[in-house]
């Protein structure tokens, strides 16, 4: 499903994150190694802007890996910083 996902981002340039969670949520058996393309998905993300909900992207940051999630924390702070905001 992941991969699928990122096909689709990378044709439509959107995806709903949350299809991702879910199909690991209803995974039956022992969960697939979903690090990469979680990595390419989160990097896809981050590089639009596109952080529309942010918790599901911290979750997909968060299977990716340790530096992605790292990365998604420093963006997605920056966002919620006052000094981002415009009046």
């Amino acid at each position: 499903m992941f991969e699928v996902l990122v096909a689709a981002y990378e044709k439509r340039g959107e995806v709903d994150l949350t299809l991702a969670l879910a199909a690991l949520e209803h995974c039956t058996g022992p969960r697939p190694d979903v690090s990469a393309p979680a990595r390419t998905l989160a990097g896809l993300c981050l590089e639009q802007g596109s952080a529309r909900r942010p918790y599901t992207l911290l979750a997909i940051a968060g299977l990716a890996g340790e530096g992605t999630l790292r990365k998604a924390l420093h963006v997605l702070s920056a966002d919620a910083s006052p000094s981002s905001r415009t009046s």
